[in-house]
């Protein structure tokens, strides 16, 4: 199936401009490309009106694009109630991103009545399909006993999960957790480690100034000319905002260094795109990038010298 990652965190959902499908179901990946690209320029309608097309030929990513921008009233109006038919839809073929979308509509009355059972169903097959943010809201259901009886073994296993893919918030619920069990055992729980240096995944994480510290973790070190694009931002926190959300989501583009470069564009001003690679070969930045589109993950390879203009 395909899939779309609209960058989540766990504040609350955003749309940044990383948007990307697989190619197990039919499609037009030239035209998904072409509303990618719109949507990176801020060029909501053109977006809107291609991933619309797209969405009403079963385009499973682009349901949960127009779903995600009906809710945000990007290129149309804000249409609660459309964007959760598309996002039911796009639940229905199995899209773990959209699950979760749909599951805080649930849970928020959004476009609907409330609806905390099918909610939670969802969220549990998210959760079970990896994505980091279920398992935390799922967590907090388990921790609370809201909607679900209170487990606290279990919501230590979904903050556990969640934190294991960099969600800080996951991390801060998982100590308080421990401490809760540990009471109720009558032993000490264990002390978290320094929030500096590298994260659950030994990955690096940007310091309190924002900047990606340098690691000894063993990177990929290919030579050649193509890149992954993983989107543009209109300033480079974003960029690397964007970077921990989605590597936390996609564990094995963890591997790559990113790249941000800035693009002055005559039209539309500074902006900033998150890239990873090298790759020695066109062939080889296609494969990876299919690899992350499979489990949702935005990408388009880039014929580019890193170290270059």
């Amino acid at each position: 199936m395909r899939a779309a990652v609209l960058a989540v965190v766990s504040a609350g959902l955003w749309i940044s401009a990383v948007l990307a499908q697989t190619p197990d179901m039919a499609g037009d990946q030239q035209k998904f490309d072409q509303a990618a690209a719109a949507y990176d320029a801020a060029n909501y309608e053109e977006a809107y009106k291609i991933f619309l097309d797209l969405a009403e030929h079963n385009d499973i990513a682009a349901m949960r694009n127009v779903a995600l921008m009906k809710r945000k009233g990007e290129g149309t109006n804000i249409d609660l109630e459309g964007a959760r038919d598309f996002l039911e839809r796009a639940s229905e073929a199995g899209l773990p991103t959209a699950q979760y979308d749909l599951a805080l509509m649930m849970l928020n009355g959004e476009g609907g009545d409330p609806d905390p059972k099918s909610a939670v169903r969802l969220l549990e097959s998210a959760a079970g399909a990896h994505h980091p943010f279920a398992a935390l809201r799922l967590g907090e259901l388990y921790e609370e006993g809201k909607l679900v009886p209170q487990d606290l073994a279990k919501a230590e296993l979904l903050y556990t999960a969640a934190a294991e893919r960099g969600v800080k918030d996951a991390e801060e619920r998982l100590s308080v957790v421990k401490a809760m069990v540990a009471s109720s055992s009558g032993s000490e729980p264990a002390k978290a480690d320094s929030q500096t240096g590298p994260d659950a995944k030994g990955t690096p994480v940007p310091d309190s100034t924002g900047a990606i510290p340098n690691s000894s973790q063993t990177k990929v070190s290919l030579t050649g000319g193509f890149v992954l694009q993983i989107g543009a931002y209109r300033s480079e926190v974003e960029a690397i905002d964007s970077w921990r959300v989605y590597k936390a989501a996609h564990p094995q583009a963890a591997e790559f260094e990113p790249d941000i470069r800035q693009a002055d564009l005559p039209t539309k001003g500074k902006w900033y795109r998150l890239q990873i690679g090298p790759f020695a070969s066109a062939a080889d930045a296609k494969a990876f990038c299919m690899k992350l589109k499979a489990n949702g993950g935005a990408c388009f390879p880039v014929k580019t010298v890193r170290g270059g203009s």
